[in-house]
């Protein structure tokens, strides 16, 4: 709980070159239905598409009775005005100062150079505020796109455990990818963007 207050009360706002990354609200149901809807958007993840805008809206309570325990630390991610996906800090490690991340938008907004900046704004944050060393996305072979993505924002391969978790029915192999936080303070990352892209205001 202290971790929480200490860092996510009130619950941070981050900013990129185009985009917001703040608390969800239950007004973004509609545009967050748009998105979770769509087969392509749950493809590589363990939830399934939104048959209908109440599901989304169910998903979203559940979201703000997190909040409200101060459990939560899922990001709507907002372009010109609109939710167009979330991003996440999943699994904390306060021990060995470790962080997984998650992120995801509508596929009308592929190809945009967004993925970067939500990716970098989540390793900024975890960085310059939570001080973890080592920064980690769970990544499905299949799923090229996210793996390339994180190789370009400076990330390493790490490996791929076998059969690791269980997902839709079926076990499946899992890469990973990490930042350790002196890559994230070298040329390597600066190259990356990692730091023009990770400006907070919280």
């Amino acid at each position: 709980m202290s971790f929480y207050l200490e860092h996510f009360s009130p619950f941070p706002l981050l900013k990129t070159k185009n985009l917001t990354l703040r608390k969800i609200r239950i007004s973004d149901t509609k545009d967050l239905y748009e998105y979770c809807k769509k087969p392509e958007s749950s493809r590589y993840s363990n939830w399934t598409p939104h048959e209908s805008i109440k599901t989304t809206r169910d998903f979203v309570y559940w979201l703000q009775g997190r909040y409200i325990k101060k459990q939560c630390y899922t990001f709507c991610v907002e372009y010109e005005g609109k939710v167009i996906g979330t991003a996440s800090f999943i699994d904390f490690d306060e021990n060995y100062g470790t962080v997984e991340i998650g992120y995801g938008i509508n596929s009308d907004y592929w190809h945009k150079g967004l993925g970067r900046q939500i990716v970098m704004a989540l390793v900024g944050f975890a960085f310059q505020k939570l001080g973890v060393q080592r920064v980690y996305a769970k990544v499905m072979p299949e799923n090229v796109a996210s793996s390339s993505l994180l190789k370009k924002c400076g990330f390493s391969y790490e490996g791929t455990a076998r059969k690791s978790e269980y997902i839709k029915g079926k076990y499946i192999d899992v890469e990973t990818y990490s930042m350790l936080k002196e890559e994230y303070h070298t040329n390597k990352g600066d190259q990356n963007g990692t730091k023009a892209d990770s400006k907070l205001c919280c």
